[in-house]
């Protein structure tokens, strides 16, 4: 209600069907859910269940996110962010490019260390069509108190991406940039994740995938040789 004025009185079957497609998209990409779960999304709606539970039971419990004020704070910079194409709000709409966005982050991440990690990969593979969205999810679920289960699943972090008209191919060519290339984006028991700790392989890797990357190695194998 203090996010949005027709929170009683938007059209419920317009919202049932939009709710479906994002269904259909996600089975699309081998994610099916049950009917419970279907009850909890309509319930929810427009916010994605996840979204909810992330920000206001895993992140607003703690000082560092000043409880309940800073979670509607931060849902309310998203939605500015988002624009009026916005339907269902996720992690994804949390965009690393907006400043309203990432300033109400550092307040779980105060030194700004993992959200410029998070920055830096987003940076260097922006032309992936979905490296904003991939990015953004990741590092909300990263910034969450000790003892939690950090970051997203694939599964996760489908619902979160991928919206009707989402291209399944160029997602998971995404998701392959981030893990091959994203020096701080790491993968550990099925869960992605952002941390300060560097991916020496994928530092390797993305240098190699700079362009001018071949010719240099070229003009320096011509000059140890």
């Amino acid at each position: 209600h203090r996010l949005y004025s027709n929170a009683d009185s938007y059209d419920r079957k317009v919202a049932e069907s939009l709710i479906q497609s994002y269904l259909n998209t996600w089975k699309r990409m081998g994610v099916e859910v049950n009917e419970d779960y279907v009850v909890r999304l309509k319930s929810s709606f427009p916010f994605l269940p996840e979204l909810i539970d992330l920000i206001f039971e895993r992140m607003g419990g703690g000082e560092a996110f000043q409880g309940t004020r800073g979670a509607l704070g931060l849902l309310g910079a998203m939605l500015d962010a988002s624009g009026p194409e916005s339907r269902l709000l996720t992690a994804a709409h949390c965009k690393l490019t907006n400043s309203a966005c990432a300033d109400r982050l550092q307040d779980l991440d105060p030194a700004g260390t993992t959200i410029s990690c998070a920055t830096g990969n987003l940076r260097e593979l922006r032309n992936q069509p979905y490296s904003e969205a991939i990015a953004s999810a990741t590092l909300m679920a990263s910034l969450v108190p000790m003892g939690r289960s950090r970051g997203l699943s694939k599964e996760e972090l489908i619902c979160h991406v991928a919206e009707p008209g989402c291209d399944p191919n160029q997602f998971e060519a995404t998701l392959e940039a981030f893990r091959r290339y994203g020096s701080y984006f790491h993968r550990e028991e099925e869960r992605f994740y952002f941390d300060i700790e560097e991916n020496e392989e994928a530092k390797v890797e993305l240098e190699a995938y700079r362009p001018g990357s071949d010719e240099a190695a070229r003009q320096q194998s011509s000059e140890l040789w």
